[in-house]
């Protein structure tokens, strides 16, 4: 057992929860995030040159992380990768627990950080 107090909770929270549990949980973060975006950036624009930027401004914002953090490694007309180098207690108990971080419910993550949210999906 990890002994990172943020670990450990996190282990608690998703040791033996079942899928429809874990749903629960990304659904309520989901609109953690639509709420914490409506509170700062809905009545002002989000800086960045284009929608990719934007979305990219606004998840360094919405982790309180630099670029330094998550640099930019490629970035294309319709794509930006970058790798992430900030600490996730989240991500580190997943890891311990096997669970699969890469399943995600697209009905409510997909436009949850996105700056020009539209209901067609891309």
């Amino acid at each position: 057992m990890s002994t990172d107090p943020r670990i450990a909770a996190e282990l608690a929270r998703l040791a033996g929860a079942s899928d429809r549990r874990l749903r629960e949980y990304d659904r309520a973060s989901a609109g953690r995030r639509r709420q914490w975006y409506r509170e700062r950036f809905a009545a002002r624009p989000v800086p960045g040159r284009d929608p990719l930027e934007q979305a990219y401004r606004l998840l360094l914002a919405r982790l309180g992380i630099g670029e330094e953090d998550a640099p930019v490694a490629e970035k294309g007309p319709d794509r930006l990768v970058f790798h992430s180098r900030n600490f996730c207690p989240t991500l580190e108990a997943c890891r311990i627990l096997g669970l699969d971080t890469q399943i995600e419910d697209t009905e409510d993550n997909d436009d949850s950080l996105d700056p020009h949210p539209t209901t067609e999906r891309r």
